[in-house]
């Protein structure tokens, strides 16, 4: 009988434990425990990187599992998150990096959010913009895996140099980054740019080389002849007809088949009948003509006209 009593204990304690175990109760008893003290997610969707912070101490504070984690964030989740969540695989909405990937990439948190909104941030009467611009700033660092102080100043440098590039020349550093789902390092970028430069001539129109080929006169730079009065010969291929005056240099009005030029100022962007140093000749020209007008009219010699006329 003894033996039998010690059996059905060890029974009912072994359905207690397996009944403590399940996952029916773990969710119940660690959802109290986060819906007590968790945030909730705000509207802003930079909220969003807070709330997924503080969710993540709060699982290693209670030793939450993993295969609960996105099951426990769900109620605490905004109404536009909740929406798109009921959308998702179940794959995804039930892995908690996979869901969290997954709502990131829907509000669209890249790092170019988190660094504009680092710039544009301002004071407001009811609070200081230090916490803001902390964590923000944070938020960017995180997103760029930045974990040590040479980088942090790798990235700075890039980012300077990204600003001061041209529209054509960022749009392609830009695309190249994305491909390979990273940013670019000094080196990597700087190497990205002259490659794009090797590649596209001075109006940065893109080019291409073959053996036995000669640079084009389109692609050639023309060099400065500032105090001369000098004529730069046609290109090699004969299609140098007309010239225009530039300053003191002159340079070929039509430099290759078919590529018509202004006359005045040598640009292949626009003609002479659009160009704007004949929009300004135009109205110097006018303007003087009126002031001479004015003159003569106010002279003696100007023929009095009678009231009735």
């Amino acid at each position: 009988m003894k033996q039998r009593e010690l059996d059905l204990q060890a029974m009912r304690d072994s359905e207690e434990r397996d009944r403590r175990d399940s996952a029916v109760i773990k969710g119940k008893r660690f959802g109290d425990a986060i819906r007590n003290s968790a945030i909730k997610m705000g509207h802003d969707p930079i909220e969003l990187v807070s709330f997924l912070r503080n969710c993540e101490q709060l699982f290693d504070v209670y030793d939450v599992s993993a295969s609960l984690q996105a099951i426990l964030i769900r109620p605490l989740l905004n109404e536009k998150a909740r929406d798109y969540l009921a959308k998702l695989d179940p794959k995804i909405s039930g892995d908690y990096q996979r869901l969290k990937a997954a709502l990131l990439s829907e509000f669209k948190l890249s790092p170019n959010l988190y660094l504009e909104r680092f710039n544009a941030c301002v004071k407001t009467a009811d609070d200081t913009c230090a916490s803001k611009l902390t964590g923000l700033l944070d938020y960017y660092l995180e997103s760029r895996k930045i974990t040590a102080l040479h980088e942090l100043k790798n990235l700075l440098v890039c980012d300077k140099i990204k600003s001061t590039l041209s529209e054509a020349c960022l749009r392609h550093v830009i695309s190249v980054e994305s491909a390979q789902d990273t940013w670019f390092k000094k080196r990597e970028l700087t190497e990205a740019i002259d490659r794009y430069y090797a590649s596209h001539n001075m109006q940065e129109k893109p080019r291409a080389f073959a053996l036995g080929q000669t640079t084009p006169a389109a692609n050639r730079p023309i060099q400065s002849n500032a105090g001369q009065n000098k004529f730069v010969p046609p290109g090699s291929n004969g299609a140098g007809r007309g010239w225009t005056r530039n300053g003191a240099q002159r340079t070929p009005a039509f430099n290759g088949p078919g590529l018509r030029r202004c006359f005045r100022c040598g640009s292949d962007q626009h003609l002479k009948s659009a160009c704007p140093q004949l929009v300004g000749s135009v109205v110097r020209s006018a303007q003087v003509k009126r002031v001479l007008f004015l003159i003569w009219v106010q002279s003696p010699f100007w023929p009095e006209v009678p009231a009735a006329t």
